[in-house]
């Protein structure tokens, strides 16, 4: 336990440190105490930080009377009385953002000062473990990182890429278990709720994913992205309404984000006739018109409305944007073949192969558009290099679909 008092005063042991800072008359100091070192936090010494933290605006100054104490989570350790738990695991920006909003919250002055700063933590050296990571040698890195992780089990940072290994090998139950342990070790910790969000998502537990979620939004995480997962989890539990509402709430929260904007247009797309899809869409591109990303989703919309002309043009921004993204081809080359423009729809696909030759969708708009040039020799070449990319469910209909055309083709000939 870690106890916070005022004026120099704390429980146990001997005060040390309280001539090495320089105190103003009238100012009031608190001393946090860790494992490492006391550390006198003045109150005139947050100047600087507090206007840069913009979390403060919501605080509601108290009486200088009030006690040290809060009803809401500050950088993941909730205020409750005097005590602080595992003040240990986080950075002396952390501690520093806490004791200055406790501050705050009882209506200390602030003017600039001296401080004494808590030594950080020791850090285990991660980059070895993303090198190979990088490189594809998955095993390697994940022995690495289990070693790390057993030296320093409260380093998050490890255990997420940790997590992230064990999926990339296919093992998601492992990064679930390893997630829910993260949250054993720091249960205020807003990112290891969200690590384990995303395990439970992607392991369809889809109810405990958003209400880890929705955890971590308590704790402090206050970015988009986890709002938007929580939508997505939402949204995979059947619960369209909910995410729809989570993902206006995050609009209205970030206004200037055109990832949250386009999330919610592709949301209200799945709705009939919802006119907020357009309204969202256009409100990103506004926000962000070089994102070619942007441009493709709206025009995936606009070929979903049968607006495809439109859908051409948006895909052909995205493909001017960044002519090295395949979906972008590819999603040019479909509304194309749509339009019955079949030369400009083959040259789509064409470069849609080159650019990711190991997904069936290329091939088979390259086969469907050899069969509509009467050309069932490059439409069959193109068939059999999509045979054994064909995994998924719509890949290998669209496959069956292709081979009775084919077959069709070759009957009159017989």
């Amino acid at each position: 336990m870690t106890r916070i008092g005022e004026d120099g005063e704390r429980s146990g042991g001997q005060q040390k440190g309280a001539d090495s800072v320089k105190r103003e008359p009238g100012e009031r100091h608190l001393w946090v105490l860790s494992p490492h070192e006391p550390c006198l936090f003045s109150s005139a010494s947050l100047s600087r930080f507090l206007r840069s933290v913009a979390s403060v605006r919501s605080v509601v100054r108290c009486s200088s009377a009030l006690p040290l104490c809060a009803p809401w989570p500050l950088c993941g350790i909730p205020l409750g009385g005097w005590h602080f738990r595992r003040l240990k695991c986080y950075r002396k920006s952390k501690i520093t953002r806490l004791a200055g909003l406790a501050l705050l919250a009882c209506g200390c002055s602030v003017a600039p000062s001296r401080e004494r700063a808590l030594p950080p933590p020791p850090k285990a050296d991660l980059a070895p473990a993303e090198a190979l990571l990088r490189e594809g040698k998955t095993e390697a890195a994940i022995a690495r990182l289990q070693r790390v992780v057993e030296d320093a089990p409260q380093r998050l940072e490890a255990r997420a890429l940790l997590g992230d290994a064990c999926i990339a090998i296919g093992e998601p139950d492992r990064a679930l278990a390893l997630h829910r342990r993260s949250v054993e070790l720091a249960p205020h910790s807003p990112f290891a709720r969200r690590l384990l969000g995303d395990a439970l998502l992607l392991t369809s537990h889809f109810r405990e994913a958003a209400r880890a979620y929705r955890r971590a939004i308590e704790l402090g995480d206050s970015s988009p992205g986890v709002r938007c997962r929580l939508a997505d989890a939402h949204a995979q539990g059947g619960e369209v309404a909910f995410a729809l509402a989570e993902l206006a709430n995050a609009a209205r929260l970030f206004p200037d984000d055109p990832g949250v904007h386009l999330r919610l247009a592709a949301a209200a797309a799945s709705r009939r006739d919802d006119p907020t899809a357009e309204r969202e869409f256009d409100r990103a591109l506004a926000l962000d018109p070089r994102n070619p990303r942007v441009h493709l989703a709206c025009g995936h919309w606009r070929r979903s409305q049968r607006r495809f002309l439109e859908a051409v043009e948006c895909c052909r921004r995205a493909v001017q944007l960044d002519p090295k993204l395949p979906e972008a081809h590819l999603a040019l080359g479909d509304v194309l073949e749509r339009l019955k423009r079949l030369d400009e729809a083959l040259a789509s696909y064409r470069r849609a192969t080159e650019l990711s030759p190991n997904e069936a969708p290329p091939w088979l708009g390259l086969a469907r558009c050899g069969l509509g040039l009467h050309r069932p020799e490059a439409a069959r070449a193109a068939l059999e290099r999509a045979r054994p990319l064909a995994h998924a469910d719509p890949d290998k209909a669209a496959l069956a679909q292709i081979e009775r055309r084919l077959a069709q083709e070759q009957e009159p000939r017989k």
